[in-house]
């Protein structure tokens, strides 16, 4: 089943396991399943992974339109159908965490749990300097350009993921950036930019854990804080070491966490709640570490 055939083309769906429980693997912008390897190599026991390519990354169908979130959950709700699949768990990460979002809102019977990490906030991705003065609609039809680009990529996954030290998995990432269809990225990121559900989040039941990362320069946790509180059964977990990718950062206390959170929800959610001791996202660091992110520094 490396393959689900969907109105607009096929999707490449990698899956690992043969447990009885499935867990949608969900990754984010600028990506692949690829970012799930550690995962899918070991997968735990008792589950069934599926790790799909969104569409127009790694080996999926590329097509002109159809970047916005909801209807990469549209597809991602097509690929559990083919699968025979009723209820599972998702773990989403960056873009992949509001696609997980939307999947849950669409149909919430079949989302047992949510896992988001360092999720796109779902009342929308702020307009950050050094690209607040050309506004959203430019600012997507550019930042491919950015963030396409081999040199600014060489110099900002390491910033992106600061705990991520072995040169063959930043240069698979890198590949991974760079095959990216354009039109996807420039989807993905206006979707992002425009993507506001934070309204209807109170009706969700779902168990729901946000993962964020002190140093992550893309989402910092404080920009979190509107989508937990409007989660009802939702908890933040803040890890302090931590950028934008805590599966490949962190990969074994990420494998950790994912087991005891699938184990039992309540125990996580029980757990005493963060202060938030970071930046304003108007903050001159911050600000002066975006510009280094896309290489103006």
């Amino acid at each position: 089943m490396p393959f689900i055939a969907l109105p607009a083309g096929t999707l490449h769906v990698r899956e690992a396991g043969n447990g009885p429980r499935v867990l949608l693997l969900i990754h984010g912008n600028c990506a692949s399943s690829r970012w799930w390897n550690n995962l899918l190599c070991s997968p735990p026991e008792g589950l069934r992974l599926l790790a799909p390519d969104l569409r127009g990354c790694g080996e999926s169908m590329r097509p002109g339109s159809g970047y916005d979130v909801a209807t990469l959950a549209t597809d991602l709700h097509a690929v559990l159908d083919a699968c025979g699949v009723e209820c599972c768990d998702i773990v989403g990460h960056s873009l992949g965490g509001a696609v997980a979002l939307q999947m849950a809102l669409d149909a919430p019977q079949r989302c047992r749990s949510l896992l988001l990490a360092t999720p796109a906030p779902a009342d929308g991705m702020p307009l950050q300097a050094p690209f607040s003065w050309l506004g959203a609609e430019r600012t997507a039809q550019l930042f491919p350009n950015i963030a396409l680009n081999r040199t600014v990529l060489t110099r900002a996954l390491p910033r992106v993921a600061p705990g991520l030290h072995d040169p063959a998995a930043l240069a698979e990432l890198l590949d991974d950036a760079l095959a990216c269809e354009h039109a996807a990225v420039a989807g993905f990121t206006a979707s992002l930019m425009a993507f506001n559900v934070i309204e209807l989040l109170h009706s969700l039941t779902c168990p729901t854990l946000l993962l964020a990362g002190a140093l992550d320069p893309l989402v910092p946790p404080l920009q979190l804080q509107a989508t937990t509180t409007a989660l009802p059964h939702s908890h933040l977990l803040i890890w302090p070491d931590c950028g934008h990718a805590p599966q490949l950062e962190h990969s074994q206390r990420f494998i950790s966490l994912l087991t005891r959170w699938l184990a039992d929800p309540a125990a996580v959610l029980n757990e005493a709640p963060l202060e938030w001791p970071f930046v304003e996202p108007t903050d001159p660091g911050l600000l002066r570490r975006l510009r280094q992110w896309v290489g103006l520094d």
